[in-house]
């Protein structure tokens, strides 16, 4: 997955894109940031990262963004 077929997947699922970041740490959202050895998944909250999972691709590390942003739909 790539950044635009990302967004599109959020357009189609009615997910507001206020609720994310897809160029690093913005607080109270989820966010994905390239730390120079893997791309990392997280919650900004109060200047930390919390629920932090790294992967090795962007296309992984978006996938599971957009799981994270599914479940909240739930």
């Amino acid at each position: 997955m790539d950044k635009v077929s990302f967004l599109k997947h959020v357009s189609q699922l009615g997910i507001d894109k206020s609720s994310f970041s897809l160029n690093g740490p913005i607080n109270e959202r989820y966010c994905l940031k390239n730390s120079g050895f893997g791309w990392e998944v997280f919650y900004a909250e109060r200047g930390h990262k919390n629920a932090l999972v790294t992967f090795d691709s962007e296309s992984a590390a978006l996938s599971h963004l957009l799981n994270q942003l599914k479940n909240k739909l739930i």
